[in-house]
């Protein structure tokens, strides 16, 4: 499957809002699941298979799935945090997005890559300002 950059930050997103680092977040992903707002928007697949390249790429703390399709997590770890801080906004986003297009880049530490360039270049920018 290829990765959908968007479900990537997402799934971030969602679970940076809901997590603290002390409870466990836990979410269904069937179907007919009612508590992940991302099913519907994307395929329970899709889902599943985005959130196990942010475990990969260690975006996640302590997390984990269960025979019956649940998936907890105690935490996004700083990694995750940091990529979310430099594609928070909507502009960066699409910029990121575009530049990873443009070079063909199909991993996630390339996007995570590009989104830190793209956020320094914007630093310097207003630092010249």
């Amino acid at each position: 499957m290829k990765l959908n950059y968007d479900c990537i930050r997402d799934i971030l997103m969602l679970l940076e809002e809901k997590t603290d680092g002390v409870s466990i977040v836990s979410y269904d992903f069937t179907k007919t699941s009612t508590n992940c707002p991302l099913v519907g928007k994307y395929t329970s697949t899709e889902i599943r298979y985005h959130i196990q390249q942010c475990e990969y790429d260690g975006l996640l703390i302590n997390s984990e799935w269960t025979m019956d399709n649940t998936f907890t997590v105690l935490d996004i770890s700083p990694k995750a945090h940091q990529f979310l801080a430099n594609v928070r906004s909507q502009t960066i986003w699409e910029k990121v997005k575009a530049i990873a297009v443009k070079i063909g880049v199909v991993s996630l530490q390339a996007l995570i890559q590009i989104s830190n360039t793209v956020t320094a270049e914007q630093i310097q920018s207003s630092l010249l300002q």
